[in-house]
This record gives structure tokens, C-alpha cells and sequence, in this order.
């Protein structure tokens, strides 16, 4: 993808019991909680931990200045091709603009 070039954004519903939704604003992830929707946690890192051909298990990481960088917050979550057909490409698209690497089953 050419430099300076960002994706469109969106809004993944997330089935959690903190963090109600993962949106991706053309550049950067937040997740936004379920108690206070108006507060978003810009994410420091998101990583594919495991990726199947229908799902893929996403590790969202925050908190990553000072101390926090050695243990940053994190959550896992299951994303679903089924739930989300028509952003699966494009979910893709932006993890790959912000791959650190896949833990199991790389593509």
C-alpha cells in the first residue's frame, strides 16, 4: 500500500463482557467500552494470535508507555468472517497495515 494511503474505517460489534465494540478509524484501533461507549483506548498494539480461513483470534494490547511497556493491558478476541462478511477483507487489510506477527497459522 502506498505511504500516505489509509483504509476505510469501521465498527466491530465484540462479544465481551468490558469492551463493546473495536473500531478502526482508517489509521489506528480502539476498543470502546460498554460502561462509558464515549471513552475510547487507543490500542498500542493489535496482533493476530491465531488465524483460521473463517476466524481470527485478534491480542489487543494498551498501556504501553513507561513501566507498562514490559506489561501492557491486554484482551483477546475471536473475530468471525461469518459475523463480519462484508468488512473480512478490509478487517485484513488493516491488520496487515499493522502486523507485528502471527503466533499460529501465518498466511
Amino acid at each position: 500500500m502506498a505511504a500516505g494511503r489509509s483504509l476505510p474505517s469501521f465498527v466491530l460489534p465484540l462479544a465481551h463482557v468490558d469492551w463493546e465494540l473495536l473500531r478502526f478509524d482508517g489509521q489506528a484501533w480502539f476498543l470502546i467500552q460498554r460502561q462509558s461507549p464515549h471513552a475510547e483506548q487507543a490500542l498500542s498494539r493489535v496482533q493476530v494470535a491465531l488465524a483460521l480461513p473463517g476466524r481470527t483470534w485478534l491480542r489487543l494490547q494498551w498501556g504501553a508507555a513507561g513501566w507498562r511497556r514490559y506489561w501492557p493491558f491486554e484482551i483477546h478476541v475471536w473475530i468471525a468472517g461469518y459475523e463480519h462478511a462484508q468488512h473480512w477483507p478490509l478487517i485484513h487489510a488493516a491488520l496487515a497495515q499493522h502486523q507485528g506477527r502471527t503466533w499460529l497459522g501465518g498466511r
